[in-house]
């Protein structure tokens, strides 16, 4: 009989141990937030770190998660007259679609710290950032789909990386695209 009250006792111990130190392994925690509750169009969502931007008419608003509060990136007046949608941030450098009547759709890139804003593309057609990560922002030329290019924020090089791109995406020194 004590024998048996050790075994079950020593099983219980290491089912629960195994339940406890597994369920972590399989548990995945994601906080679900519904950030804008306005009546127009608030898109073009990007986030970085324990931030998000978003675009509201023209205005690039944010939540900081950290602090539970919403600000305002650019206080006072927004000095980006000709921003479309937002692509990517990293805390100093804000990626965007440019959008004149001139050249349709550009690349640009404004440098929080300096309050320069810079033109990546300035072309004629649709030059479309698709990603930003760690100061290299791809791009496609041609619309949704059409030439993948590079551009490093760094030493302001542009490369061809291929033809015939869709739906690009960078992480590190990945890129994934789909053909087409």
């Amino acid at each position: 009989m004590k024998n048996r009250v050790a075994y079950i006792t020593s099983l219980f111990f290491i089912i629960t141990l195994l339940l406890f130190s597994t369920s972590d392994l399989y548990a995945t925690t994601i906080d679900l937030r519904h950030l804008t509750f306005g009546f127009y169009r608030e898109d073009w969502p990007v986030i970085y770190k324990d931030k998000i931007l978003w675009l509201d008419e023209g205005v690039v608003k944010g939540y900081n998660f950290e602090l539970n509060e919403y600000f305002n990136l650019f206080p006072g007046d927004q000095p980006l007259e000709t921003i479309y949608g937002l692509a990517g941030y990293d805390g100093r450098y804000l990626v965007y679609i440019r959008a004149d009547n001139e050249n349709l759709f550009d690349v640009a890139a404004y440098d929080i710290e300096e309050e320069k804003d810079m033109k990546i593309t300035d072309s004629l057609g649709s030059q479309w950032p698709t990603d930003y990560d760690n100061k290299t922002i791809i791009y496609i030329d041609g619309g949704p789909c059409g030439n993948l290019f590079t551009y490093n924020l760094t030493n302001q090089n542009s490369s061809l990386i291929t033809e015939h791109a869709c739906y690009a995406k960078i992480s590190g020194n990945n890129i994934i695209w789909e053909y087409g």
